[in-house]
C-alpha cells in the first residue's frame, strides 16, 4: 500500500450511494467496500516508511488500550459527560507531565491553575 492517500478532498462521496442503505450488506461487501473506497484515502502512520506527526496505537498494550477505550464508548468532553474519563486524563496527563520533568506548576496535582485535559 502507499503510505500517503492520493486521493483528492471530496473522493469519497461519488463512490457512496446518495441514500443511507434500508437493508444491511453481507459483510463481504462492507469489507470490499471497505477495501476499494476507505483504504485508499488512509494515511499509514504506522508504515516504517511514514515520518511525520507520531505513531499511535503500535503496540499491543496500546491497541488493547484502544479497543477497551472504544468498548465504554464514552465521550469526554466534560467533567459530567463522562467524569472517570476526564478524571483519568487529568491523572494521566500529570504523569505526562512528570515523565517531561514540567515544572510542577503545569500539573494539576499542584493545587493551583495548572493541568487540564487535552481538547
Amino acid at each position: 500500500r502507499r503510505v500517503l492517500p492520493t486521493v483528492e478532498p471530496g473522493y469519497m462521496r461519488p463512490l457512496l450511494p446518495d441514500e443511507a442503505p434500508e437493508n444491511p450488506d453481507k459483510w463481504q461487501d462492507v469489507m470490499a467496500d471497505i477495501e476499494k473506497i476507505i483504504m485508499p484515502g488512509v494515511t499509514h502512520w504506522h508504515s516504517p516508511r511514514f515520518h511525520a506527526y507520531f505513531p499511535t496505537a503500535n503496540s499491543y498494550p496500546a491497541i488493547v488500550a484502544d479497543m477497551l477505550s472504544g468498548a465504554i464508548a464514552c465521550i469526554g468532553f466534560t467533567w459530567i459527560a463522562s467524569p472517570a474519563c476526564t478524571e483519568l486524563e487529568v491523572v494521566m496527563l500529570d504523569w505526562l507531565g512528570k515523565m517531561l520533568e514540567l515544572p510542577k506548576e503545569f500539573l494539576a496535582s499542584s493545587g493551583g491553575k495548572g493541568g487540564g485535559v487535552i481538547q
